[in-house]
């Protein structure tokens, strides 16, 4: 976008361009008259009005340039700011993880979404290990007042004393399969229950991976890990290959 000093140069340099020109026509034209003996004919627009001239011409150039610059960065802003989410615990309705911009501090809303049935969203119910995964996804268009997708995760292994929960979110592109990045978390006791909701870009797909890891698996974990940052080579282990239970659900926007 462009500056102050910015447009009085484009101000300026328009006005000299068009003097320019002027003085090179003006020229032409009385040396040709003063060839062929003339005093009168028409006269050309005088220097104010094609000062004039130029500023306006170099008014409506920034109009034009400083819209499209504008509508660029809207599309821009919202391609790269969609993809979202937040991690609410029901016992307290309390962030406990999240990426991207949280629009609404206060978790307590949560309270006013259903687990049966909510107008505007398709829902769908998965189970896999001790997790049952309740999704709801938007059947309109994205609009800024209502999430793209949110979820209820339940627990149903009956022990969590002993256990710990290993989590990891993530965004896929849905055509690829690609990664765009995800955050993990580990070590936590595990809730009952608690809500996953965000927003989607329109090609990708969100990941939700829980594990349930007892001592032993925590304690082989965390030494593969050690191990894998002391070699430097990119070969991370992942939580789900050391757990006794876990589950995963895929959440696209149909």
């Amino acid at each position: 976008m462009f500056s102050i000093v910015r447009i009085l140069f484009l101000i300026v340099s328009i006005m000299l361009i068009v003097l320019f020109v002027y003085f090179l026509i003006y020229s032409r034209r009385i040396n040709e008259k003063i060839t062929r003996g003339e005093m009168g004919g028409r006269r050309m627009p005088d220097i104010p009005g094609a000062i004039r001239t130029a500023i306006i011409a170099a008014l409506v150039v920034y109009a034009v340039i400083l819209t499209l610059a504008v509508k660029s960065s809207e599309n821009k802003t919202t391609a790269e700011n969609r993809n979202s989410f937040a991690v609410i615990d029901l016992s307290d309705y309390t962030y406990s993880a999240f990426s991207g911009t949280l629009l609404d501090k206060d978790a307590s809303y949560v309270k006013y979404y259903s687990r049966e049935n909510n107008e505007g969203y398709r829902k769908s119910v998965s189970q896999e290990g001790d997790f049952i995964f309740t999704v709801f996804t938007r059947t309109g268009e994205h609009d800024a007042y209502h999430p793209d997708f949110f979820c209820f995760v339940d627990y149903g292994g009956g022990e969590t004393g002993n256990y710990s929960l290993y989590e990891h979110y993530e965004f896929v592109d849905t055509l690829t399969l690609e990664r765009l990045g995800g955050i993990g978390s580990g070590g936590s006791s595990i809730p009952d229950s608690f809500f996953v909701i965000g927003n989607l870009n329109d090609a990708d797909s969100f990941e939700i991976a829980l594990s349930i890891l007892d001592s032993k698996g925590e304690e082989a974990f965390m030494e593969t890990d050690r191990k894998a940052y002391e070699e430097d080579k990119g070969n991370f282990p992942q939580a789900m290959d050391y757990a006794i239970s876990k589950g995963s659900v895929v959440i696209t926007i149909e």
